[in-house]
């Protein structure tokens, strides 16, 4: 399971109204900035702390494309995800 933050960023575009790319900030550096964090998480940057999906697909086409990831990296290791 990579994350209850793809769940809520589905939720905020689909049933809050945001716009995709809103619904992604919102659960990435904006709930960093929000927990006075975004100087260690919440974006890719040299020295912060990252898990990272890697998606075949455009979440700002399609929101759904977090549920269906190529890869999860978490806590430095990598996992593949079965689902094509």
């Amino acid at each position: 399971h990579h994350g209850d933050n793809v769940d809520e960023a589905i939720a905020m575009v689909e049933e809050g109204g945001l716009s995709p790319a809103d619904g992604l900030r919102a659960a990435t550096i904006n709930g960093a900035r929000l927990l006075r964090q975004e100087d260690n998480l919440g974006s890719l940057a040299p020295g912060k702390f990252a898990d990272v999906l890697a998606l075949r697909e455009n979440p700002l086409n399609d929101i759904r494309a977090l549920k269906r990831p190529a890869l999860v990296m978490k806590g430095g290791v990598a996992y593949l995800n079965a689902v094509s």
